[in-house]
């Protein structure tokens, strides 16, 4: 509740033998910002921020293999300027996406920020230009860490890693580097993200890997047929649940809001210079939404991918479609 001073919050509670746990932390706040303990998101990048249930495609951009997600870990967190400008950061512990639980004795510990502006918004946000920009320091044990990135073909009914660098020894430490753009224009809008990964090694352990850079970025817009725009969150700095002018219904006109949309997202594994082959992949998506209300959505996603030089080499081709409600 925003208008606690002490908070506790637990979603995702579901599992199948077991029971995963996800976003388990408390917060304080105070009149200079919130302070957060437990296992959380880190604050990094702008599509995995903004929640699944929120995100426009079935599936984030092939950028998002760089993302940290969730770990255990401590941060603040405050908004000025009306929320025109944010500011995140924290140190945290690499965990278990679903529990928290740390994965090593030794294993990373990183030093995650972001900061964000909104140059240019009207009262509501649905004429706005948001800019922000993401760093992460990740330190780690050099005689039992490793790095892999890996993805799936923007699918994840897919097990298929289409791009995989493979598990690569002797990791000393990492630095992820995010920058942000995203406008709203009343029906219509754009979001694009670049994120930059570069890893140093212990050479006599990697198999002689001294450093490695990867990279990934995407392009997308979207357009709604019907009277709506995305919600965005200001002082969270993230796209939000969308609320049709016109919730679908049987008695009474509306008929939802309806968008369609598109993606290009390019993902790199490759670092020739250091003998690092992990593939090349360019995604190319197109969608449409139905949000019957702001709690049930249809969606249907096209994607097109070409791999280069990955575990799968050539063209795979996707269909998939969704019906989401949540609460």
């Amino acid at each position: 509740d925003d208008d606690d001073r002490v908070g506790t919050r637990c979603e995702d509670f579901a599992g199948t033998d077991a029971a995963d746990f996800k976003d388990v932390y408390m917060g304080f706040k105070t009149n200079h910002g919130t302070f957060r303990a437990g296992h959380f998101k880190e604050p990094f990048s702008l599509d995995e921020l903004t929640s699944s249930k929120d995100i426009q495609f079935m599936e984030r951009g092939l950028p998002n293999a760089f993302a940290p997600s969730r770990n255990t870990g401590l941060a603040y967190f405050n908004s000025f300027m009306n929320d025109r400008l944010t500011v995140a950061g924290g140190i945290f512990r690499n965990a278990d996406n679903s529990s928290g639980d740390a994965l090593g004795v030794e294993d990373e510990i990183a030093l995650t920020g972001r900061i964000t502006g909104l140059p240019f918004t009207n009262e509501d946000h649905t004429r706005m230009i948001h800019i922000g920009a993401s760093a992460s320091l990740r330190e780690a044990d050099e005689d039992s860490s490793t790095l892999r990135y890996r993805a799936r073909p923007e699918a994840h009914i897919t097990g298929s890693r289409i791009v995989d660098t493979g598990s690569i020894a002797g990791l000393q430490d990492t630095t992820l580097v995010g920058v942000e753009l995203a406008g709203v224009y009343d029906r219509f809008a754009a979001q694009a993200e670049y994120i930059h990964s570069s890893a140093d090694f212990d050479d006599a352990i990697s198999g002689g890997v001294d450093s490695a850079d990867f990279d990934g970025y995407y392009l997308q817009a979207s357009f709604f047929l019907t009277d709506d725009s995305r919600n965005f969150k200001a002082a969270n700095a993230i796209f939000d649940k969308i609320k049709p002018n016109k919730p679908f219904s049987f008695n009474k006109p509306g008929i939802g809001a309806w968008e369609i949309l598109a993606r290009y997202s390019h993902l790199d594994l490759n670092d020739d210079d250091e003998g690092v082959i992990g593939g090349e992949v360019d995604d190319f998506t197109v969608a449409l939404n139905w949000y019957l209300n702001p709690n049930v959505r249809m969606g249907l996603n096209y994607v097109h991918s070409s791999v280069d030089e990955g575990p799968l080499d050539g063209d795979v081709n996707i269909l998939q479609s969704r019906f989401q409600v949540t609460w």
